[in-house]
């Protein structure tokens, strides 16, 4: 009698530890049912636009709100853009009005080549893509940084830009900016107004005012700013800003919502961590986007635990350009050097990759006027045809030939002293 009796109900709080430890439990098979990955690569590669390519591709795409919001960083990207042209016209000398056809050399042979071969690289680029301002931590931080110090530079010098091939007019068109005497013109008296204005004293920006407007298309049509553009590997500038600037009515009509393509285009730097889940197929995965700056990169670490595969993103058009963050190092390098300390991680030894050779439309056009191959020719009499061939390609293929037949005949008819 006098004995404790046992009572099979459970106290609370025996019950609130077999809840929590059920939940756990349930977060953790769920867990292992999630295929993470990485998505890694050096800033201004595209990442993010990959990113968004998965959200439209595979998931809802993007909300009301998010397409509203939107609309103030792509008229944000408008202003610097223009602004960031103009200033550079001024660190490279180059005066509004600057044509580089009325001082190029013209030749019968010159001229039948820039016909020919533009309209062909036009062609096969465009085929192709159809088909497809400068300005915690866990413990493996400690061993990604570590293994960074030691992988990231491939052989000596390797960081750092190719010699480049002065642009050929840009004597001429600093010589003319530095002797012609600026008399006041629509252009000059816009471009003023864009330089003196400060968007921040606008607020949150939905809309520029009409005069804004008019002042951007003004100087956009310049010949001397486009020229300016054609420069763009010697300065910082968005990669998608002629996207908007060649339609630039229909990002100020009132009404305007961003549409798919608008948001592809914009480029906004990655400075936070963002993870976006997808359900593909019968299988969801968690794509973390880091930011590539260099700074950004002390955060990966924390991420590199249980990926089953790297996305990683190098933007090939990025050969002739210097990183935001190291105006001495050449951004092609970096993905390089970089891609390599992270191939060659311990952690992922066994990890896949993926590798995205991105941006390939930007790299196709500056082929056109900007080839490695072209670069390095040391004689000036000396004429270089480059040429896009797929040489499985029967029709293309034909194409090619005929316009080399063709330069062919010409060069005969120069060496005869017939033309």
């Amino acid at each position: 009698m006098g004995a404790l009796c046992s009572s099979n109900t459970d106290s609370p709080g025996a019950a609130v530890n077999r809840e929590i430890e059920k939940a756990i439990e349930v977060e953790r098979r769920q867990q292992q049912k999630v295929i993470k990955l990485l998505l890694l690569g050096a800033g201004e590669t595209g990442k993010s636009t990959i990113l968004k390519q998965f959200r439209l591709i595979y998931g809802s795409g993007f909300s009301n709100e998010e397409r509203e919001s939107f609309k103030t960083i792509i008229i944000v990207s408008i202003y610097q853009s223009i602004q960031t042209l103009l200033f550079a016209m001024d660190t490279l000398e180059i005066p509004f009005g600057f044509n580089p056809i009325n001082h190029a050399p013209s030749t019968t042979l010159n001229h039948l080549h820039e016909e020919l071969s533009t309209n062909l690289l036009y062609t096969t680029s465009n085929k192709s893509m159809k088909s497809s301002s400068s300005i915690k931590s866990s413990a493996q931080t400690s061993v990604w940084s570590s293994h960074l110090d030691k992988a990231s530079v491939i052989t000596d010098k390797s960081d750092r830009p190719p010699a480049r091939k002065k642009d050929p007019y840009a004597e001429i068109a600093s010589k003319i900016y530095r002797e012609t005497i600026p008399l006041p013109n629509p252009v000059r008296e816009a471009a003023s107004r864009l330089k003196d204005m400060d968007l921040l004293s606008h607020g949150f920006l939905d809309q520029l005012e009409p005069e804004t407007v008019d002042a951007i298309k003004t100087v956009w049509k310049d010949s001397g700013l486009q020229y300016c553009l054609r420069r763009a590997n010697e300065f910082q500038l968005s990669d998608t800003c002629a996207f908007y600037l060649n339609d630039c009515d229909r990002f100020f009509c009132p009404g305007y919502v961003p549409t798919d393509a608008d948001i592809l285009n914009m480029r906004l730097m990655t400075i936070k961590v963002t993870e976006t889940k997808l359900a593909i197929g019968k299988a969801l995965y968690r794509i973390i986007d880091v930011g590539g700056q260099r700074l950004e990169r002390k955060k990966w670490a924390y991420y590199f635990d249980d990926v089953l595969a790297i996305l990683f993103v190098v933007a090939l058009s990025s050969y002739d350009q210097v990183l935001l963050e190291a105006h001495d190092v050449n951004r092609m390098m970096e993905s390089l050097n970089l891609f390599a300390s992270i191939c060659n991680h311990p952690l992922f030894k066994k990890t896949s990759m993926i590798l995205f050779l991105n941006k390939i439309d930007i790299f196709t056009e500056k082929l056109k006027t900007s080839m490695v191959f072209l670069d390095i020719n040391k004689y000036k009499e000396k004429a270089i045809y480059p040429y896009f061939t797929k040489a499985t390609d029967t029709k293309q293929t034909q194409v090619v030939l005929t316009t080399v037949t063709n330069i062919l005949v010409q060069i005969g008819l120069q060496e005869t002293g017939f033309m």
